[in-house]
């Protein structure tokens, strides 16, 4: 009954014990080095998984045990937003967490079981949607659906096949 929040700029890992009401934090300051370093969190199985935020790694907690230790992937992301806020929001299929680009053009996906990080592309824009900034995703079945901020359109990522959808919100606009 634990409920883990991701830590933002705090970097402490805040968890809930949802049955005592009581709640433990654990300092990670000395093992992350940017401001923001994750934003949102996805249980995967018995780990939490924190996407990259302002930093350039993907956190990876395990509550039982509260070992947290860090993945280095900045040699997969676009370096030209380092500082700017990569992905928010989390969504879980099977034993994948998937992490909406905001500021990327490609989905971000952490495989626990491997313990492999990947990106899937967004597809070219052929329809005057665009598609980035993402606010927040949730899984569907075997679905991740992106959650739009900025973007003009709602992504439906089809995991079986990394195929995508987007359903045109321009008309939502006021």
């Amino acid at each position: 009954h634990k409920v883990v929040f991701g830590p933002c700029s705090e970097k402490k890992i805040v968890t809930l014990d949802a049955a005592s009401n009581t709640y433990t934090s654990m300092d990670i300051s000395g093992r992350v080095d940017s401001e923001f370093p994750f934003c949102s969190a996805a249980a995967v199985g018995d780990v939490v998984v924190f996407p990259p935020h302002h930093g350039s790694y993907v956190g990876v907690y395990h509550p039982e045990t509260e070992h947290f230790e860090t993945v280095d992937v900045s040699g997969q992301l676009n370096t030209a937003n380092f500082w700017s806020p990569r992905f928010l929001g989390s969504a879980v299929v099977g034993d994948k967490a998937y992490f909406a680009p905001f500021n990327e053009d490609r989905v971000a996906v952490y495989d626990v079981t491997l313990q492999a990080f990947s990106l899937v592309d967004l597809p070219e824009d052929q329809t005057g949607v665009t598609q980035e900034h993402y606010a927040s995703s949730v899984a569907v079945g075997g679905k991740v659906v992106l959650c739009p901020c900025k973007a003009n359109a709602i992504g439906i990522l089809d995991t079986t096949d990394s195929s995508w959808l987007f359903i045109d919100i321009q008309h939502l606009e006021s």
